[in-house]
């Protein structure tokens, strides 16, 4: 599975997790897309990284995607 299909796997299961109608399917969506983020988060070698954000109050499926920036090196200049 490349990083792409792992996004959009992942942005799928986050949209079926906002419109479940049973909270059982909702937490069934929700792991299937923390799954997709961690996967995410090993194949780019911790570049890109996911903070889950939940609240005692409401469980939220609400993402946010950090990007770790790295300088980049050109060989040869």
């Amino acid at each position: 599975m490349d990083l792409n299909h792992a996004f959009l796997s992942q942005q799928i299961q986050r949209s079926l997790a906002d419109t479940a109608n049973s909270r059982a399917d909702r937490d069934t969506h929700e792991k299937l897309a923390r799954m997709y983020e961690l996967e995410i988060e090993r194949r780019s070698g911790g570049r890109i990284m996911f903070r889950t954000a939940q609240t005692a109050a409401k469980r939220s499926a609400e993402t946010e995607l950090v990007v770790v920036s790295h300088p980049i090196r050109i060989i040869g200049e």
